[in-house]
């Protein structure tokens, strides 16, 4: 059928379509698939990991670098809006400030 979703990336050479949607600076887009991620896998591209012996692995995508080329608004509110997650209790809210204080190398 003309209308079927390929199985392999393709064109995409191995990367997400999150990745490609950032780095050719197309807002909507990024914001739509951003939306539609799971909060964690967000978490997981723009927050550094921390190894067990202290290390840091750098973040996948910068957010730093979002923000301060003013170019993407709605893709920076869908990340951050990835960083809230609610608790048990209705009125509490708990952010993952992470990226915030990151930088280059995570």
């Amino acid at each position: 059928m003309d209308n079927e979703v390929p199985t392999q990336t393709g064109g995409l050479g191995g990367r997400l379509p999150v990745e490609i949607a950032l780095e050719g600076k197309n807002d909507d887009l990024a914001a739509v698939i951003i939306r539609n991620m799971t909060k964690g896998s967000v978490r997981a591209l723009f927050e550094g990991q921390v190894g067990e012996d202290g290390d840091v692995t750098p973040p996948a995508m910068n957010f730093t670098e979002l923000v301060s080329s003013n170019s993407m608004p709605h893709t920076c509110k869908a990340i951050l809006d990835a960083m809230l997650e609610p608790t048990d209790e209705p009125d509490e809210y708990r952010f993952h400030y992470r990226i915030l204080e990151a930088d280059q190398a995570g």
